[in-house]
């Protein structure tokens, strides 16, 4: 550990220098046949001793930045999906609603508009699901109110119609749409205190599909 880097290569070459020398000084009195013997041996030794050299300035290289090799640690996963967390919605007051103020709670998300029927057949087992654990999973209906032909008049009036009590907001700017990636309605996210995505469903939700979904986040 006291050498440094040039004085482990000085070392190393003076050890080949002294090789040579010696060999050269043994191999001068032998006959010629002899000598060619010697001479593929000597260059053998001359390839082991670059080798050797190679090695030594490896390790020297090592030694001299020892946190280069370090594996960087893999990034937490505990909250892996909640960068979603931070998009805005709308309550049917108008008033903008971060959907991370509910993190720390397993949630119910679901998509859904006006003009969608699976969405609206699915409606009534979703109030259901509310009213047994509404207490203790958040629900979040979300209309998907930035998609074209969708109007917050037209989704309050099923909402009303239905007679439902279910937390509904509005994604006008289509910020939850985009950031959970929708591609179809109805969707349904079962999501987890830690804000990780645990389950995925498309089209309507039975009511025992929504409580199996609901039962494996409480379990999370």
């Amino acid at each position: 550990n006291n050498f440094t880097k040039s004085t482990l290569q000085n070392i190393i070459i003076c050890d080949i220098l002294h090789l040579v020398k010696k060999y050269i000084g043994n191999t001068i009195s032998f006959k010629e046949e002899t000598m060619n013997k010697k001479i593929v041996i000597f260059i053998g030794l001359i390839l082991v001793a670059v080798v050797v050299v190679v090695l030594s300035l490896g390790l020297s290289k090592n030694s001299d930045n020892p946190q280069t090799n370090e594996a960087t640690p893999a990034a937490a996963t505990a909250e892996v999906d909640s960068s979603a967390l931070g998009c805005i919605v709308y309550d049917k007051n108008g008033n903008k609603v971060n959907i991370s103020d509910f993190k720390g709670k397993p949630m119910v998300i679901n998509f859904w508009t006006s003009w969608c029927e699976p969405c609206k057949e699915e409606m009534p087992n979703y109030q259901k699901a509310f009213k047994k654990y509404g207490s203790q999973v958040q629900f979040l209906m979300i209309d998907a109110t930035g998609d074209p032909g969708e109007t917050v008049e037209e989704a309050a009036a099923v909402i009303e119609k239905g007679g439902y009590t279910f937390p509904v907001f509005y994604d006008k700017d289509e910020n939850a749409a985009k950031e959970y990636n929708l591609t179809s309605l109805p969707t349904t996210l079962f999501i987890d205190k830690y804000g990780n995505v645990a389950l995925e469903s498309g089209g309507a939700a039975t009511y025992d599909e929504l409580e199996q979904g609901i039962n494996f986040i409480l379990e999370q």
